[in-house]
């Protein structure tokens, strides 16, 4: 841990007098549980969190920032709370905003935020919502919530726990943004120091991947390219949100899909189209089989597959000029045909 002091970090000192310290440590509690009544947490879950102060906060205000780390096991992230605290004896009077965003580069721009004014917050130590536009977040990767005063007479206290051994949040940890001759940078706390956090996902709205389609090419040219499409739809709760990708396809032939991968799909978006351009391989009379597989980039076990069979024949006659002549749906008709027949053999 950094000397006292060092970084604008105070200790807290507690009253040895009973009544005193029953005071100092009851009232926080009380304001805290005002607040959250404010606020419903109903329809959400909370994913990461470190709850405990060890005496240590961070005097956040013109001049110096303060950042947690934290590693999120579930998207979107909708909301973050903080244990969180006005200093403005001064001007008591006076709004100073508060902005807190997330980020997945300490220097990077924000992927989301929000600003809290001074009068949503009390001058005692309170668990403080910040309800920002939700965001997509990839499971496993590294983000910052940033915490920033945006006006140079407004002072904020964020609360901590630090140790030189003991890492109470062991998936994330504390930073500073201070001057430090004249460069601004951040510095991260050395030990174990994380600040009193809590993030939040939406329990029940779980997404489901869903795909349809098959692809059946009897009597294609060797060595020809051709198209086909299959769709990807999103089959879960109401405002879910999926991120999916072709995890594989088959061995043969070369492949190449529009899109590859796609972000954010909703319920309400329907069915979305995936086109396939497959390089057939060089050989007459030949028959090809096998799956594209599509997978939840968010859950592994949430897979689907579209069935692929194309077959070559052994000399391109009339019946091939035929099929091509049919119009497009009776292609598509017999095509499913062939493909159910193949499936019987």
């Amino acid at each position: 841990m950094k000397e006292k002091g060092e970084y604008s970090i105070k200790v807290k000192y507690i009253n040895v007098l009973v009544a005193v310290l029953f005071i100092s440590v009851l009232l926080p509690q009380v304001y805290a549980g005002d607040l959250q009544n404010d606020v419903s947490d109903e329809g959400y879950i909370i994913d990461q969190t470190q709850t405990e102060e060890g005496g240590w906060y961070f005097s956040i205000n013109g001049e110096s920032a303060a950042a947690q780390s934290f590693t999120p096991s579930m998207t979107p992230l909708a909301k973050v709370r903080l244990y969180i605290q006005s200093n403005n004896p001064s001007n008591p009077q006076e709004n100073y905003p508060l902005k807190v965003s997330i980020r997945d580069d300490l220097d990077g721009e924000d992927l989301t935020s929000v600003t809290v004014d001074k009068e949503k917050m009390f001058d005692e130590y309170s668990w403080v919502n910040f309800d920002f536009e939700d965001i997509t977040v990839q499971l496993g990767s590294t983000y910052y919530m940033v915490v920033e005063s945006l006006s140079s007479g407004g002072e904020y206290w964020w609360a901590m726990y630090s140790s030189e051994d003991i890492d109470k949040y062991e998936s994330g940890e504390a930073w500073a943004r201070v001057a430090d001759n004249e460069i601004v940078r951040w510095v991260n706390f050395s030990g174990c120091s994380d600040f009193c956090f809590k993030t939040y996902g939406y329990s029940g709205r779980k997404c489901d991947l869903s795909c349809d389609g098959i692809i059946g090419l009897p009597d294609q040219m060797p060595g020809s390219t051709v198209t086909a499409d299959f769709t990807v739809q999103n089959v879960g709760d109401e405002d879910s949100l999926l991120n999916w990708e072709i995890a594989s396809c088959p061995g043969w032939g070369n492949w190449s899909f529009n899109p590859i991968e796609g972000t954010d799909l909703k319920p309400e978006d329907g069915k979305f189209s995936v086109e396939v351009t497959i390089d057939i391989p060089n050989e007459k009379n030949a028959g090809f089989s096998g799956e594209i597989t599509i997978v939840n980039k968010d859950n592994e076990s949430d897979t689907d597959t579209v069935s692929v069979s194309i077959s070559t024949p052994k000399n391109r006659g009339f019946h091939w000029n035929l099929f091509d002549w049919l119009p497009l749906d009776i292609q598509r008709f017999l095509t499913r045909i062939f493909f159910v027949k193949l499936l019987l053999v």
